[in-house]
């Protein structure tokens, strides 16, 4: 395959951005010139493109709700659509009860085009974390959806959306884990969990992959549990490089635990 750079020097007649055409003796600032980056950017998109051909997109269908932290958005929606420029493989919908304005933490609001009636066909959900999980985790109407998604698809979960999946009954008899830390003198979610729904298996951890069911840590570790499944899913090279262009030290698995079958388990963190 030709080098990006050697695409760039072969263009050196065409370009002239980094010096004057005649001086043919000056080199081309590679590091430096925005063609270059654009090309670098191009091939990498045509090698996992060419890669991935034949296997059948990823759709993730993120739920939210009103009162969800506006990180967890970010960790699971925004990376998925920064991995979605090295595998255009990969799919998101955004989905709340009701299709329309959802109202974050703290005043946020965004649009969900799907409702829970109308939700296109997944392959992963993802359940988001937020102080409103309380009531998320008794109502029926999202109890059920949830349910019925994990018939045939997967069903993950970040921060204190875990505590709405054990409330649908898909947690039980599982490890599984949560947020790990709350403010001085408030019950954490892990705890919480432990306490309401004693048939599940508390961990700490980064993220638990029992295979139909993936359940995340708190806050930023949502971005861990996006990549595990961005590489389980879509192959460990491109959620190693959705890591590199988020600028995110990513583990990978350490730290994480598994009660899949033919997965090795790790120490947890």
């Amino acid at each position: 395959m030709t080098s990006a750079v050697d695409i760039c020097f072969s263009l050196v007649d065409l370009c002239g951005l980094c010096f004057p055409v005649e001086n043919r003796q000056h080199r081309c600032r590679f590091d430096y010139c925005q063609l270059s980056f654009h090309l670098r950017y191009l091939s990498k998109q045509s090698f996992f493109r060419e890669e991935k051909s034949g296997m059948p997109n990823t759709k993730f269908i993120i739920h939210a709700y009103d009162d969800v932290e506006p990180i967890d958005v970010g960790a699971t929606f925004g990376v998925l659509s920064m991995a979605k420029r090295v595998d255009p493989g990969i799919e998101m919908a955004l989905v709340a009860n009701k299709a329309g304005p959802v109202r974050l933490s703290n005043g946020l609001e965004i649009i969900a085009p799907y409702s829970v009636t109308n939700c296109p066909a997944g392959d992963v959900l993802m359940i988001l974390g937020g102080a409103a999980w309380p009531q998320v985790s008794k109502d029926e109407e999202t109890l059920e959806f949830i349910r019925s998604f994990a018939r045939n698809g997967i069903v993950a979960s970040v921060c204190t959306g875990a505590l709405i999946l054990a409330g649908a009954g898909l947690l039980e008899g599982k490890s599984a884990t949560t947020r790990r830390f709350a403010p001085a003198g408030i019950e954490t979610p892990l705890a919480q969990m432990q306490k309401l729904y004693p048939g599940v298996k508390g961990t700490e951890a980064r993220f638990v992959d029992s295979g139909t069911v993936v359940t995340g840590g708190g806050v930023t570790l949502a971005v861990d549990t996006t990549l595990h499944l961005i590489g389980r899913l879509r192959g460990a090279d491109v959620a190693k490089e959705t890591a590199r262009i988020i600028e995110y030290r990513w583990s990978g698995n350490d730290g994480a635990f598994s009660d899949a079958a033919n997965t090795p388990k790790t120490a947890a963190a």
